[in-house]
């Protein structure tokens, strides 16, 4: 993959791996389907998503995001490689007004922490199964 180095020098060394471990982390979830990404790409800004996004229209590169990887339907699987895009390292919490029912939120910061701890009620943010420790919002 020739673009490895141009996202490195885009997004930072931190943010973008071709680990093999990683790319086998980042080809599916729960579902029977995998397909390896080319690239992982893990911002921590929406600025480095926002570069990203731009650097993948223009050379045209499939981006397919990704939260936890608990699902059970492969909306997260690469099937066309390219980036997997994880939003993992997204994990602040922006603002909770508990009064007005809301919180902003950065994707990869999970349910669990934003719920119990900031007074939302279960009839305010439902989920159930088994993933709910581990979902991101």
């Amino acid at each position: 993959m020739d673009y490895f180095r141009e996202l490195t020098d885009l997004l930072g060394a931190s943010a973008v791996s071709i680990d093999p471990r990683k790319l086998q982390e980042h080809s599916g979830d729960k579902w029977f389907a995998s397909h390896s990404p080319d690239v992982v790409v893990e911002p921590e800004t929406t600025k480095q998503v926002s570069l990203l996004l731009e650097f993948a229209r223009r050379k045209q590169i499939a981006v397919t995001p990704r939260g936890a990887g608990y699902g059970y339907v492969g909306g997260c699987v690469p099937e066309h490689g390219g980036i997997s895009l994880s939003l993992m390292r997204m994990n602040q919490i922006k603002e909770i007004a508990v009064n007005d029912g809301v919180a902003v939120v950065q994707p990869g910061v999970k349910f669990r922490f934003v719920q119990p701890t900031h007074g939302f009620a279960q009839e305010v943010v439902s989920v159930y199964g088994v993933s709910r420790s581990l979902m991101r919002i």
